[in-house]
């Protein structure tokens, strides 16, 4: 349990910090960014890079 106060604003900053870390810390299933990934591409134009368009075999970078 966090205490906080949306009054005087205690502890909010703790719960931000805490939030932000629990985000952060989330796994992402590899085949449910690749579908993002792909979605995104497929709405946006890639720029060319010296001459061919970008590609990305996977959305991770590992």
């Amino acid at each position: 349990m966090i205490a906080f106060s949306a009054l005087t604003g205690t502890g909010i900053k703790i719960f931000y910090r805490l939030l932000e870390r629990e985000i952060w810390n989330k796994r992402i299933p590899t085949g449910k960014s690749n579908r993002w990934f792909d979605e995104m591409l497929a709405q946006r134009t890639s720029p060319l890079i010296e001459g061919k368009h970008f590609f990305m075999k996977n959305s991770l970078p590992y």
